[in-house]
C-alpha cells in the first residue's frame, strides 16, 4: 500500500496516577513507534518532559465577598481538596 500526503506528526501524551511508571512505558512506546513503517526513527523523542504539578488560581475577591467568603477562605478549602484533607466548614 502506498500512502500519499502530507506528514502529519504523533504527539503521545502520557498520564498516570504514579508518575514513576511513565519513564519505563514512555521507552516502550517509543521503541514500539520506531517500528512503525513511515515513522522516522530520529524523530522519536525517548523521553519525559514533565508537566508539572503547577496550579495557579485567581480570585475575584467581591466574588467571593457575595459569598460570604474571604480568599484565604477559598484557598485554603482547595489546598485541602487537593490533598484530600476534610474541609472544614
Amino acid at each position: 500500500m502506498i500512502w500519499v500526503g502530507h506528514r502529519q506528526r504523533v504527539v503521545v501524551q502520557l498520564n498516570a496516577r504514579n508518575p514513576d511508571v511513565l519513564g519505563t512505558v514512555a521507552y516502550k512506546i517509543a521503541d514500539a513507534l520506531g517500528k512503525v513503517r513511515g515513522v522516522e526513527p530520529t524523530s522519536i523523542k525517548r523521553g519525559i518532559t514533565p508537566a508539572g504539578n503547577a496550579m495557579e488560581i485567581h480570585i475575584d475577591p467581591g466574588a467571593a465577598a457575595l459569598k460570604g467568603m474571604i480568599p484565604a477562605e477559598i484557598k485554603d478549602q482547595v489546598c485541602h481538596y487537593l490533598h484530600n484533607l476534610p474541609i472544614r466548614a
